[in-house]
């Protein structure tokens, strides 16, 4: 039986495909290059949505939350802290509220308090109040405090 691959449309032997429930058949090349099979779950799932887990084994989003998180400054993935290492849970405060976070041990201890680099004041995070996640990293790596990150980034202007 001849089947169509949904992702390059070429007309291939089932036995040439692999099914993906709610999707429909992807040829081998195609399955190869975008897809992969959560090493947990067994499910197949596109390649973007991918959790390398420090074992190596790539799972699905639901499968990895099971065991670990993403930390979001380093964004690399952790196992739920047990024996005292890993990953915790941490609140930071967010336009329009609260927000818990992950971030992982190595991380929340360089994040924690620092001298900024350009003013030279040292720095405590958790009075911070971040516009995204994304400025964290970035705070975190430039080693600058919010007000001469900010600065920094309207002189970019």
């Amino acid at each position: 039986m001849m089947v169509k691959c949904v992702d390059c449309g070429r007309e291939v032997n089932c036995n040439d495909a692999k099914y993906v429930e709610d999707y429909g058949y992807v040829c081998k090349h195609c399955f190869e290059a975008g897809w992969f099979v959560c090493a947990d779950c067994g499910e197949a799932y596109n390649k973007d949505i991918a959790v390398q887990i420090p074992d190596g084994r790539l799972l699905c989003d639901d499968c990895a939350h099971k065991i670990g998180r993403k930390c979001v400054v380093c964004r690399e993935f952790f196992y739920f802290k047990k024996d005292g290492v890993g990953i915790q849970q941490h609140e930071i405060i967010y336009p329009g509220g609260i927000y818990s976070v992950y971030i992982c041990d190595e991380c929340a201890k360089q994040i924690e308090s620092f001298w900024c680099r350009q003013c030279r004041r040292k720095y405590r995070y958790h009075e911070k109040k971040f516009m995204t996640f994304e400025v964290l990293q970035n705070m975190v790596e430039l080693r600058l405090c919010p007000d001469c990150y900010r600065r920094r980034n309207e002189s970019k202007h």
